[in-house]
């Protein structure tokens, strides 16, 4: 474990740690650094840093990750855009947005972001972070809304419910009526789902957005997705 050059007074974050890696470390081991630290005044500090080596890690701080979008059905548009405008830990990076960067979406939106195809170890848990901001019904149902679908053969996708369940459903005329789905308005917000049937499968995932012809938001933004064997940390 090393660091880049740093000054006096200068705050120490991850970025600056350059950790070179036994080749005996697997996908999902969890690894412990017990970090001390020490000034010239005799000041110590003692830390423990966790990380786990995920099987797949994308927070597109260089490039869009290989996503690709498309527009569902007939009739519908797609406003799905690797943007620079926002992203979850303000990294200068980008992230995936459904919608402008300036205003809102559009009406009569139905349309899928893909991942890469990418091999789900046995353990794991699909996660990322977003944001949204999408018309809803009311408590419990919403007009514009996403959710997550999953596919094993790159052509049919099912639905994938996260930890703790959507907070919402689309409503009987949505697209599609009745689907379980993140709506209404949220600052960044961990998102986590068993992916344990998935073990040892090629899978790729995909974001679907859909919004009625009335009301239109700002859309939802996602960012710093991970798969990973571990459940109990934050990526």
């Amino acid at each position: 474990l090393t660091f880049m050059n740093f000054t006096d007074e200068q705050e120490l974050t991850l970025n600056d740690m350059h950790v070179q890696l036994s080749a005996n470390i697997q996908i999902g081991d969890n690894l412990v650094f017990y970090l001390k630290t020490y000034s010239e005044r005799g000041y110590k500090i003692n830390n423990l840093i966790n990380f786990n080596i995920s099987a797949y890690a994308q927070n597109f701080t260089a490039s869009d990750g290989g996503f690709t979008h498309t527009v569902i059905g007939t009739g519908h548009q797609d406003q799905w855009h690797y943007t620079t405008t926002e992203n979850y830990n303000n990294d200068d990076g980008g992230s995936w947005k459904y919608g402008n960067d300036s205003g809102s979406y559009a009406s009569n939106m139905y349309a899928s972001l893909m991942t890469p195809e990418i091999t789900v170890p046995e353990n794991s848990y699909f996660s990322f972070y977003h944001k949204l901001d999408a018309e809803t019904n009311n408590a419990t149902t919403a007009y514009d809304g996403g959710f997550v679908q999953i596919s094993t053969d790159g052509t049919n996708y099912t639905s994938i419910v996260p930890i703790g369940g959507y907070p919402y459903t689309m409503v009987p005329a949505s697209n599609p009526p009745n689907e379980p789905c993140y709506s209404g308005t949220f600052d960044w917000t961990f998102a986590r789902f068993d992916l344990s049937n998935y073990a040892n499968q090629t899978v790729k995932f995909r974001f679907i957005f859909s919004s009625d012809s009335y009301v239109q938001q700002n859309g939802w933004v996602i960012d710093n997705i991970v798969i990973s064997s571990q459940n109990d940390l934050n990526p």
